[in-house]
């Protein structure tokens, strides 16, 4: 077992000395540095001997999923996915409840079509450069869509691509009052 931490970039440092494994970065927040801000940052896997392996929030909190235009979400994914491959990224991790929440007035249906075409867009983007994407569920007081393991593992498959999967994260699973009897059901 390995063990990591997640922080924001200016923790990359202090996670190192602390002695973890591997650092969890905050993916939109990398997307949106400058050119000359990213550079500092590729940095740190030689400075600290350790990578960013991980990535947790996928899309900024303003971000609007359904409203954004396909060419948009795919550029976005490219450059994100990019430099979080350059910090030794292997896994991102699609939770980002307030983007992909689903609008008032949008069938529920309609977004899961959607998030899906959003999903193979991320998945493409992070075959490209070696890297996973996985789907996180939240708690439904964060998000109103994709509550469940089997809700995210029925989308996943609906999406039907390689380097889309699942994350549990096991908060969410209890507070969402999931028991281990899920995983057979899946």
């Amino acid at each position: 077992m390995r063990i990591g931490i997640a922080g924001e970039m200016h923790d990359w440092p202090a996670a190192a000395r602390l002695g973890y494994e591997y650092f969890e970065a905050n993916l939109s927040a990398v997307a949106a540095l400058s050119e000359r801000e990213f550079s500092e940052r590729k940095k740190l896997p030689a400075v600290t001997g350790i990578r960013a392996e991980a990535f947790n929030g996928f899309f900024a909190r303003g971000t609007d999923l359904y409203g954004s235009p396909e060419a948009a979400v795919r550029d976005y994914c490219r450059r994100a996915l990019g430099r979080a491959a350059e910090l030794g990224g292997k896994i991102a991790v699609v939770g980002s409840g307030r983007a992909r929440a689903v609008p008032a007035g949008m069938p529920v249906a309609e977004a899961e079509e959607r998030f899906s075409g959003i999903l193979r867009i991320i998945g493409d983007c992070a075959a490209a450069v070696g890297m996973k994407a996985v789907i996180e569920p939240l708690n439904r007081t964060e998000c109103n869509f994709i509550n469940t393991v089997s809700e995210a593992v029925a989308l996943c498959r609906k999406t039907g691509h390689a380097s889309v999967g699942v994350l549990v994260d096991f908060y969410y699973f209890y507070v969402n009052g999931e028991t281990v009897g899920a995983f057979r059901e899946i």
